[in-house]
């Protein structure tokens, strides 16, 4: 029988904790060094474009920027309570 995770023995094989992924670092490397050399081409080709593919492109690009927020699910029982809490946490607020 092969051995059980979390069995006190360590990593049951691959990299180890802690150790970057050789090709992912690398290969932000390079696109890195790339979007540094043509930015201001960027800039050039952005004031080309149109209002709608402004925000088209804007909206694309933001998505390596910004963290994506999760949904958050709320049961019918529990909106009250939801509700009592965020209420109270501004009045402590303030």
């Amino acid at each position: 029988m092969g051995r059980l995770t979390n069995d006190g023995k360590g990593r049951l094989g691959g990299r180890q904790k802690c150790v970057p992924n050789k090709v992912t670092y690398a290969t932000r490397q390079v696109i890195h060094v790339f979007m540094e050399e043509k930015f201001h081409e960027f800039v050039k080709c952005w004031e080309d474009l149109t209002p709608l593919e402004k925000v088209r492109s804007y909206i694309v690009m933001i998505k390596y920027v910004m963290p994506t927020l999760a949904s958050v699910k709320i049961e019918e029982g529990n909106d009250k309570n939801i509700i009592n809490e965020i209420l109270a946490k501004q009045k402590s607020m303030k």
